[in-house]
């Protein structure tokens, strides 16, 4: 007897990614970066921002299974699709939770809260716990908390093809550094070290350009805005890049160049630890140990210590990096994560039934 072993085909699935535009925008980075892979993946996405002109220059191609909508305000919530994801905790509001409470074809509907990045231990523990809904209009659901990582009992990362679309400015070929920071005491010596070391500066973001110019240094040159895709791209053909925040970091890490990262400062420097816990994952040598905590005001010294290129330090930087590059590339990316947790759910809930 012939036994069958063609896998059943997955249902194409419906998303909802609900956004709201923080400060420094790399929220609504990881929520189209994640809309885009669904998409490409077969799904169709619809992504709710509080903020479609930022969302509109950040990615100005299109998908064709990707449909933008501006955050419901006044307007009925239209029906929505099998799954939900409330990106990093935005409170969707009575009116949306209500739509999430209303039957769906395939039953039940999944509730997730995608959290922010982090190496610290709670990202494993706390990744796909439930948590019950009890009060509001979706009173007796339940979200689930999906932690992206950097080991494999989390979430994974979103990985990234870059291509540089029309219009947006292109790599030069010689070497230089990429510099996107906050306004970190250690600025003005980090661009002296570049000039001496004969690399070219590109400083992206009017912020980070700002906090360039307050150094006095006349050794960098201000990048215009770019989409996305193009600034994946000048990560990956940098020769030393400087990035802030959770996306940009992500992005560093799997252009496996030696690098420096500025976490998010909170007032109540909570973001030390999440430093911390990133060199720890990375086995980082005590040189750039040291020059991350520089940058990141956890060292009385401002002016922190870096490698010549081709240096045997330079290489041992190179190697870190390198390795954590090839440690996120045998992990599954988020989106297929998200993929096969949300099937497990909707298999269970098929063999459920009577």
């Amino acid at each position: 007897m012939l036994v069958n072993t063609t896998p059943t085909p997955r249902p194409v699935l419906r998303w909802e990614i609900f956004c709201r535009a923080i400060d420094n925008l790399g929220d609504i980075g990881v929520c189209w970066r994640l809309a885009l892979a669904l998409a490409e993946a077969g799904h169709h996405v619809r992504l709710w921002c509080d903020d479609l002109p930022t969302l509109g220059w950040m990615a100005p191609h299109t998908h064709p299974r990707v449909v933008r909508r501006d955050w419901p305000q006044q307007e009925p919530v239209p029906p929505l699709g099998d799954v939900v994801i409330e990106a990093f905790g935005c409170d969707l509001g009575p009116a949306v939770e209500a739509a999430v409470a209303q039957p769906t074809s395939r039953a039940p509907r999944q509730w997730l809260n995608l959290e922010y990045l982090t190496a610290e231990p709670f990202a494993a523990r706390n990744h796909t716990l439930p948590s019950p809904v009890l009060s509001g209009p979706a009173a007796g659901m339940t979200k689930t908390f999906f932690y992206p990582g950097f080991t494999a009992d989390t979430g994974g990362v979103l990985q990234r093809a870059p291509t540089i679309p029309a219009g947006d400015p292109q790599p030069p070929s010689q070497p230089y550094a990429l510099v996107f920071c906050y306004e970190p005491l250690a600025l003005g010596a980090w661009l002296d070290w570049a000039q001496h070391h004969g690399l070219a500066v590109y400083a992206a973001g009017a912020r980070t350009q700002a906090a360039c110019a307050a150094t006095g240094r006349a050794h960098w040159r201000a990048l215009p805005p770019m989409s996305q895709a193009g600034f994946d791209s000048w990560l990956l053909a940098s020769t030393f890049n400087w990035v802030r925040g959770e996306d940009s970091l992500v992005g560093a890490l799997l252009a496996g160049r030696p690098m420096l990262w500025q976490a998010y400062p909170q007032h109540d420097n909570a973001h030390h630890a999440k430093v911390l816990a990133l060199l720890d994952w990375l086995q980082a040598p005590s040189d750039l140990h040291h020059a991350w905590q520089v940058v990141n005001h956890m060292a009385t010294d401002t002016n922190p210590w870096l490698p010549t290129p081709n240096s045997s330090h330079w290489n041992a930087w190179q190697a870190c990096i390198g390795a954590a590059q090839v440690r996120l590339l045998q992990q599954p990316p988020l989106h297929q994560q998200l993929l096969d947790w949300v099937y497990r759910q909707l298999e269970s809930s098929e063999m459920a039934r009577p």
